[in-house]
C-alpha cells in the first residue's frame, strides 16, 4: 500500500500508530473512531432515526444533536495517548460558506489528527443502525453491562485479544479496522 503523508511535516520512516489510525479514518468510507471499551479505533455503523415508516440516516448537521440526546461522544485520538480524558471529539460545520460538516481533534489545534468529513462518510458508507438497545441506558454502567456481549463478539470476530495492537503497520487494509456491531461512541458521565 503507498504511504499517504497527512501532514506537511516530515515523517520517519516508521509511521506512528495514531498516524496509521489517521490513514484508515481518512480513507475509510466508514466512521471510524476510537473506542475506549476496546482500547483501539473501530469501523462503526452511521446513526438513523425513524421519521413515520421511514427510517432514514441522521443529517449530518443534525449529529451532534442525536449523539446528545442518546448521552454519547465520539474520543479522538487523545484518548488513546493521554491521561484523563475523554477528550470528546468536536462536530462542527466547517468554514463560513459552505455545508460541510467534521469531526476534529477534542483540542481546537489537533494535537492527534483525527479529523473526518462526516458529509463524505454519509454519502459513502454502507454501515446504518438505528442503535435501538442505547434508548432505555440511564447510567454508564447501565451502558457498560449492555455493551459488554457486543464487546465480547466483536473480539472474537475480530480476532483480536489487544484491540490496542489494530492499525499498525503490519497490519493490512481489510483487517486493520474492524467494524464494531452496536456501539456508536461511549457515554456520557451524568446522562
Amino acid at each position: 500500500m503507498p504511504r499517504v503523508i497527512l501532514n506537511t511535516k516530515q515523517l520517519s520512516s516508521e509511521w506512528s500508530t495514531v498516524e496509521w489510525w489517521c490513514h484508515y479514518q481518512r480513507s475509510s468510507y466508514d466512521l471510524v473512531v476510537y473506542s475506549i471499551l476496546i482500547s483501539g479505533p473501530v469501523r462503526i455503523a452511521w446513526p438513523t432515526v425513524k421519521i413515520g415508516d421511514l427510517v432514514v440516516p441522521v443529517k449530518p448537521e443534525d449529529l451532534p444533536a442525536w449523539l446528545l440526546e442518546h448521552g454519547l461522544y465520539w474520543p479522538c485520538w487523545c484518548a488513546y495517548s493521554s491521561t484523563g480524558g475523554p477528550y470528546p471529539c468536536r462536530l462542527e460545520k466547517y468554514g463560513r460558506h459552505t455545508s460541510r460538516y467534521m469531526a476534529f481533534c477534542h483540542y481546537t489545534d489537533s494535537r492527534c489528527g483525527f479529523e473526518m468529513d462526516l458529509g463524505q462518510k454519509f454519502s459513502m458508507t454502507d454501515f446504518l443502525d438505528g442503535y435501538g438497545h442505547l434508548e432505555s441506558v440511564e447510567s454508564v454502567t447501565d451502558f457498560e453491562r449492555l455493551m459488554k456481549p457486543y464487546v465480547e463478539l466483536f473480539k472474537r470476530d475480530a480476532g483480536h485479544s489487544e484491540a490496542g495492537d489494530m492499525g499498525s503497520e503490519e497490519s493490512d487494509d481489510s483487517a486493520a479496522l474492524p467494524f464494531f456491531k452496536g456501539y456508536c461512541g461511549e457515554m456520557e458521565d451524568g446522562i
